[in-house]
């Protein structure tokens, strides 16, 4: 375990504290950083402990950008965590209506961990649940990319993503060295429009080049 900086155990690994497990729990108490979900022996061993009850969760808002709202095509039930008195764990993402934590940070030893309470996709299009997480573990884990490219293009439809600024995605994707935007044209319907315009405006202000693709890739 020497050699990583930070270990991802899902689900399927973690509902057992096997003694090969057990190494997991020592390297994340001497320093590592951790990733798991779901309510498994690894997360009771790391002191998370869930509510009884569980949500259906569609809804969902990441407190890095607090402002939007993440909406779940498929609803999926998990039990909210119950955070201790202590203030040892921090909330990352929680459920829209009830505010109830899905996501938290918390500290084991020397060491740091994430805990999804709804357990991750294996599949599909599992990174539409979450689709801060390479931020996620930029500010807990303090991640750095080992390479980077600054001139990345982006697909964007705007379907997926109506519900963010299109000023605060430009930011973002310059962030990310995002440097030519390719939008999916086809959102002109009777009682919806994508507002385009802005979208353009605030690629350009950014010096990048942005295209609007008028049919769809399918």
């Amino acid at each position: 375990m020497a050699r990583y900086d930070i270990i991802v155990l899902p689900y399927a690994a973690a509902k057992r504290l096997t003694p090969e497990r057990q190494h997991v729990l020592l390297a994340a108490c001497g320093g590592r950083r951790l990733l798991t979900d779901g309510a498994s022996e690894m997360s009771r061993a790391l002191g998370v402990t869930l509510e009884n009850e569980s949500l259906e969760i569609y809804r969902l808002r990441d407190r890095q950008f607090p402002d939007e709202t993440l909406f779940w095509e498929k609803p999926l039930k998990a039990r909210p965590v119950s955070m201790p008195a202590d203030g040892r764990m921090r909330a990352l993402c929680v459920e829209q209506e009830t505010r109830s934590p899905i996501v938290v940070e918390g500290a084991y030893g020397k060491g740091k961990f994430i805990f999804f309470s709804a357990v991750l996709p294996r599949h599909g299009e599992g990174y539409s649940r979450f689709p801060f997480l390479i931020e996620m573990l930029e500010s807990v884990f303090g991640y750095v990319r080992p390479a980077e490219r600054k001139t990345m293009a982006v697909y964007f439809d705007p379907g997926n993503r109506n519900f963010m600024e299109p000023e605060k995605l430009a930011a973002l994707w310059r962030k990310e060295g995002v440097h030519s935007v390719y939008a999916g044209g086809w959102y002109f319907l009777d009682d919806y429009t994508y507002d385009y315009g802005r979208l353009i405006r605030a690629c350009h202000e950014k010096a990048w080049r942005s295209t609007a693709g008028l049919s769809r890739p399918w």
